[in-house]
């Protein structure tokens, strides 16, 4: 304190704040007999269609020498959800079932194995999400799962609203 001012502490509380409702970015709502995109970013647009009690959805890619069209596929999950990168695409639906569950489904776009997609099964997705060699899916439950491309996945995360998403009841930042 040289200039003889006080040095303010600047602190912010959370106080309970409650999370805001999940969304999925670039997806666009529901309308009966109409496309809906499930995901558009900068790399391409994942749609789909409802047509005979089944989707579906096609994948396009906004540079168009990137190579070969990937198939579409009918969609028998009633995926919701979706997130798409250069080397692949996520795909996600509400719970359905007796036993509530989600279905994660990854699909490649390229590898050396014939049958390379995977999925899983459980709690509510509420968010997809893909990276460099990861995709990621937020529950219901606030879970961030996170996995392979090949399928492993790392340990989980649990977001309880606390402000640093481990659970570790941080609830304050004091920069001095």
């Amino acid at each position: 304190m040289e200039t003889g001012k006080e040095v303010q502490k600047s602190t912010i509380v959370s106080a309970g704040s409650k999370m805001h409702e999940a969304f999925q970015p670039g997806s666009t709502p529901m309308q009966p007999g109409k496309r809906r995109f499930l995901c558009y970013n900068m790399v391409g647009s994942i749609t789909t269609i409802e047509h005979d009690g089944y989707s579906h959805i096609e994948i396009d890619f906004h540079n168009t020498r990137r190579g070969p069209r990937v198939p579409s596929m009918t969609d028998y999950f009633g995926f919701t959800m979706a997130a798409l990168n250069e080397n692949g695409s996520v795909f996600a639906n509400p719970c359905k079932g007796e036993k509530g569950m989600s279905t994660l489904m990854y699909r490649p776009f390229s590898s050396w194995a014939n049958n390379s997609e995977w999925s899983m099964r459980f709690e509510e997705v509420t968010v997809v999400a893909l990276g460099t060699a990861w995709v990621a899916a937020v529950t219901s439950l606030n879970f961030l799962h996170i996995f392979s491309e090949g399928g492993l996945q790392a340990p989980q995360h649990h977001g309880d609203g606390d402000g640093d998403g481990h659970g570790h009841g941080h609830d304050h930042v004091d920069d001095t």
